[in-house]
């Protein structure tokens, strides 16, 4: 899928990341939260399930009714043991509650390394289409420069074959020659190439 002009693709995965990341925090401190709800829970149920134990044989007994002025038919019992149902079906669904955080969490986590792996892979291939780009316009330079001096050297072949054939002298020969001398010179840089052509230059006969 082509990538839409203007967009940096590793921004984006860096994006990604980090919000995968910071979604993958806030979970997590989610489950601090549930795991000190969930003791809390524990305690009061333990607590509640302790004073049920505690006080429902010791309001069986006359004395003890008497003493702490409650009738037999107090709402003390039951409602300590609806505390602890309710304490546990609340555990119950703490716990649930922790398994989908833990699985989110954990989604978010390997998310968060996906995207930082997609974003290392996308500068890997910017930056090797970078270099590509720049072998591609090198390349093309040298491609431009060979052509001109092939350019000047066919030109060359030309005038030498004209003045052979008028047998009046290498003037042309000499020019065409002078021109592929500036044309390796300026063009390519190739002060070898220079030298060579410019003391065959010197070398060439002029006119007759």
């Amino acid at each position: 899928m082509p990538t839409p002009p203007g967009l940096n693709v590793e921004s984006l995965y860096q994006a990604l990341g980090a919000a995968a990341k910071a979604g993958a925090s806030e979970l997590e401190q989610e489950l601090r939260r549930n795991h000190q709800r969930r003791r809390r829970l524990w305690v009061v149920q333990i607590f509640a399930l302790v004073l049920m134990l505690l006080f429902a044989p010791l309001l069986s007994l006359d004395v003890v009714r008497e003493v702490l002025g409650v009738t037999q038919e107090t709402h003390l019992v039951p409602c300590l043991a609806t505390i602890t149902l309710l304490c546990q079906v609340a555990l119950w669904g703490a716990g649930i509650s922790k398994r989908h955080l833990a699985t989110a969490a954990s989604h978010q986590r390997h998310q968060a390394l996906r995207y930082r792996r997609l974003a290392r892979d996308a500068a890997a291939a910017a930056a090797a289409a970078t270099e590509a780009s720049e072998a591609i316009a090198a390349a093309n330079v040298t491609l431009g420069m060979l052509e001109e001096v092939t350019s000047h050297l066919r030109s060359l072949v030309d005038a030498v074959t004209q003045d052979l054939e008028m047998a009046r002298g290498f003037s042309a020969s000499a020019r065409a020659l002078g021109d592929a001398v500036v044309a390796l010179g300026t063009v390519m840089g190739d002060k070898e190439g220079t030298q060579r052509l410019a003391q065959a230059l010197e070398a060439l006969p002029g006119d007759e």
